[in-house]
């Protein structure tokens, strides 16, 4: 086959991803073969568009099985890896009050910079910890394991702002607690900023979930990193 008439190499790597070791090779096959059919027939467009729609649904059907199979198991990973989040993001946020409270920090930079290291820390170091103890932890099930934290997480946020937007409109009031850095910009004892706006709840809502976005992507990436290097024996897994 020539560059041209081989399958899409990402959809080819987010399957090889999500397939379990002994599935991977099986399945890449099967699909390697449908897609050489439909290039004679159809050519290489439609079979090109034909492979992405089998990879996502390959995918899908994957995640599935691995729900199935192991539904214990991947609720342990879900909330496991939700508490670990939210202890390694309060720690970070209770050492950043303390550093502020009990020492000199601001006269060695102001807040601004110090905040937005935090910032940083919060979004691209924690879920590479995270990410990458869960991912060990999983074995065979890495992809599977980390969009279940993730998942488990953003359901979280969620939740949260479900409660302030009934707040807010007063229907109920529903306590949710929240451990996570967005505290740090609604501290408990000043109330929260959303109060009396809903379009104020929904614009912080937003702001969330497009900061928790590049989280998702670190996690989601580390998954996959571990996923690769244990199939292409980097890292050796224990039985």
């Amino acid at each position: 086959m020539t560059r041209h008439t081989t399958p899409p190499r990402i959809a080819e790597w987010l399957v090889s991803l999500v397939a379990a070791p002994e599935q991977s090779a099986t399945i890449a096959g099967d699909l390697l073969e449908e897609f050489s059919g439909l290039v004679a027939r159809s050519g290489t467009a439609p079979a090109r568009r034909w492979y992405w729609r089998q990879s996502v649904r390959t995918i899908g059907h994957l995640l599935r099985g691995q729900l199935r199979q192991a539904p214990a198991t991947i609720v342990a990973f879900a909330i496991g890896g939700f508490l670990l989040y939210v202890l390694v993001e309060r720690a970070l946020q209770m050492s950043a009050e303390a550093a502020v409270a009990h020492t000199r920090v601001y006269h060695l930079t102001s807040a601004v910079p110090f905040w937005h290291a935090v910032d940083t820390i919060g979004r691209y170091v924690l879920p590479v910890v995270v990410g990458w103890t869960i991912a060990r932890a999983a074995r065979g099930r890495e992809m599977m394991a980390v969009l279940s934290v993730g998942i488990t997480y953003t359901t979280w946020m969620l939740a949260i702002y479900t409660t302030m937007l009934l707040a807010t409109s007063g229907l109920a009031q529903i306590h949710v607690p929240n451990f996570s850095m967005t505290a740090l910009f609604c501290p408990p004892d000043s109330g929260p900023p959303h109060l009396g706006s809903v379009t104020n709840t929904l614009r912080m809502l937003r702001y969330t979930l497009i900061s928790w976005w590049f989280p998702t992507i670190v996690l989601l990436s580390i998954g996959a990193a571990i996923r690769r290097a244990t199939a292409s024996g980097w890292i050796r897994t224990t039985q």
